[in-house]
């Protein structure tokens, strides 16, 4: 119950990640990386969402501007 429900909510809440990509991600890092794998699976994820937010965002005000 803690490892599938209350985790995964909970880092997702901080994360602003659903807790299915929480889940997928810690699945996906396991089998990629291992032990390691599954601790910088939430971690690294974060960090893609981020940079694909901020991605966006400069893309639409380059549009705004032009």
């Amino acid at each position: 119950m803690q490892n599938f429900v209350n985790s995964p909510r909970i880092m997702g809440d901080r994360l602003q990640i659903e807790p299915f990509t929480v889940i997928f991600s810690l699945m996906a890092g396991g089998q990629i990386g291992g032990l390691l794998g599954v601790v910088l699976a939430v971690p690294a994820v974060a960090v893609c969402r981020i940079l694909w937010l901020e991605r966006e965002r400069s893309s639409s005000e380059k549009t705004a501007a032009a």
